[in-house]
């Protein structure tokens, strides 16, 4: 630790001197610009690498000359690691002819990821750009993340209470826009930890982003869930559920509805009053109701069904359980 001392000038300018083996390691001179900004803590950060412009980070991926199901080589998982680490430009090559089944699997891969396009093809080379900025704020995407993924909770239950099939199916497509979403997320997060410019620039900071990591997945995890009770309607669409067992299952989604929603307006607003509510009030009218239904499961009217039923019962606890998590990180 390097301990200096203010100056003053000129009666109102205030100085601190820079340590000169900083100012080497660094190669500036006198006139160089610097950045110095301001974190939530108090503290000033100066950064020598100043940019207008971001710096686009590269990396080449080599495709093996002898794949084998031993070698643990994955294309497609290749990209996604690449693109998750904040690489903009992404170079695959290989020392033979890339095969037909490598760019096919090359394109599906990049239609999971937003802002990934091919700008290059050669006999033994794709070249791929990131053209999305790891400066988009954060809580936009956080946001649209969770319209999407609460709209197919509700859809989901629409589905199984109507008998809606189209709309279960739609319901199962959507997942794929939240995973894309939250892959964007992460990719913004881990820029973010490493670059202090991005995080000033989307709002975070290092701690934030690992709570900020964690709320993105769970809203993730509840798209994972109403796709999961659309798949298990499509099992089960030609069982009728009785009125009884559908305002029970209709009352216990609203609930779980209303507990993610107001989490999110905790995070949104930082309200503590808002997630203490959501810890405290909203899951034992859940439960309640979730014991209800399975009075009814215990009659056998379901046959097999049942099993779904209660798998369904379950996906809507956890929904519930969720949002006690996001509102739990708020509180810390």
């Amino acid at each position: 630790m390097d301990i200096r001392k203010l100056q003053i000038t000129g009666g109102s300018t205030y100085l601190v001197s820079l340590p000169k083996e900083w100012i080497k390691k660094n190669k500036l001179s006198q006139g160089d610009p610097v950045v110095i900004f301001e974190t939530s803590e108090g503290k000033l950060i100066i950064d020598p690498q100043y940019s207008e412009r971001e710096e686009l980070k590269s990396v080449t991926i080599e495709i093996p000359k002898m794949k084998s199901s031993k070698s643990g080589f994955d294309l497609g998982r290749e990209i996604t690691a690449a693109y998750l680490f904040g690489y903009d430009k992404i170079s695959i090559i290989s020392d033979k002819n890339i095969s037909p089944n490598e760019r096919v699997s090359v394109k599906q891969r990049i239609r999971k990821l937003i802002g990934i396009e091919i700008v290059e093809e050669t006999a033994k080379t794709i070249s791929l750009q990131c053209l999305v900025s790891n400066t988009l704020p954060l809580n936009k995407s956080l946001e649209r993340t969770y319209r999407i993924a609460s709209q197919m909770h509700q859809d989901s239950i629409t589905a199984l209470i109507e008998g809606d099939e189209k709309l279960a199916k739609n319901v199962i497509e959507r997942d794929d826009d939240v995973d894309r979403l939250y892959f964007l997320i992460v990719r913004q997060l881990r820029a973010a930890i490493q670059d202090p410019k991005i995080a000033r620039k989307i709002g975070v900071s290092a701690i934030e982003c690992l709570d900020y990591r964690v709320i993105a997945k769970s809203i993730e995890f509840l798209a994972d869930l109403a796709t999961d009770i659309a798949e298990r309607f499509l099992k089960l669409k030609d069982l009728k559920l009785e009125q009884q067992t559908a305002d029970y299952i209709s009352e216990i989604s609203k609930f779980a509805f209303d507990m993610s929603a107001k989490a999110m307006d905790a995070l949104k607003l930082h309200s503590m009053k808002l997630a203490i509510e959501v810890i405290d009030n909203c899951r034992p009218n859940i439960l309640e109701k979730i014991d209800l239904t399975r009075e009814q499961l215990k009659s056998g009217k379901y046959g097999t069904g049942s099993v779904h039923i209660e798998a369904i019962l379950d996906n809507l606890d956890r929904i519930s359980e969720v949002s006690v998590d996001i509102a739990d990180l708020i509180m810390r």
